[in-house]
């Protein structure tokens, strides 16, 4: 594999005949917020093979997901046909850091994503959620402070380093705090983990 997170390294990622995609692992943070909400369009960005995209389809969201991998979009396709959502979930190869969304919409959400432009991401996120709609970006931190993972700079991103990309006067911050989640690996064995959680609301121009 490459050293940083290229399409290339998720190619080769999702091409993998075991490769680590927790796909059993629903992202706590995202439902929480999602079934208190009006149903209405979504982007899940970095969507990998599909799982909280095709979630949200099944909750009654309009879902767009996009990934860098076009190897995990057609996967994620694939499934979502199978589940009869083909009309409520599509899926795109499309790399954030470089390109828009080409939409706004009323929920955009990004879970544990590594990049190797985080700004970038981030910005896009923001210029894809609609005056009113919410964002929601959650990226791990270390247990504890002086424990670092050089290897996955991308996926911990905090909430501040999140508002600090955002331009926060067009924001209304609800969330912006780590939080303790309780997961199971894909061996079945319990963990604990350590997320940072945005989350903020877009204002209108009224």
């Amino acid at each position: 594999m490459t050293d940083d997170f290229t399409g290339q390294y998720w190619e080769e990622h999702y091409l993998e005949p075991h490769h680590d995609s927790h796909q059993s692992m629903p992202n706590p943070h995202l439902f929480a917020v999602a079934e208190r909400l009006e149903p209405g369009t979504a982007l899940d960005a970095g969507c990998g093979e599909g799982s909280d995209a095709i979630r949200l389809a099944q909750l009654g969201w309009r879902v767009t997901g996009v990934d860098i991998s076009a190897t995990a979009i057609e996967k994620a396709s694939h499934t979502a046909a199978a589940l009869g959502l083909g009309s409520t979930v599509v899926f795109r190869c499309l790399d954030l850091t470089v390109a828009g969304s080409g939409s706004a919409y009323d929920l955009v959400t990004a879970h544990h994503v590594h990049t190797t432009d985080d700004r970038a991401f981030i910005t896009a996120l923001g210029a894809a959620v609609k005056p009113g709609g919410l964002l929601l970006v959650v990226g791990h931190e270390p247990l504890e402070e002086h424990e670092v993972d050089l290897h996955s700079p991308g996926s911990h991103t905090t909430a501040q380093q999140v508002a600090s990309y955002l331009q926060t006067d067009a924001w209304d911050i609800e969330v912006a705090e780590p939080r303790i989640s309780a997961g199971t690996s894909p061996e079945g064995d319990p963990f604990q983990y350590k997320d940072s959680v945005f989350q903020a609301r877009k204002k209108t121009t009224d």
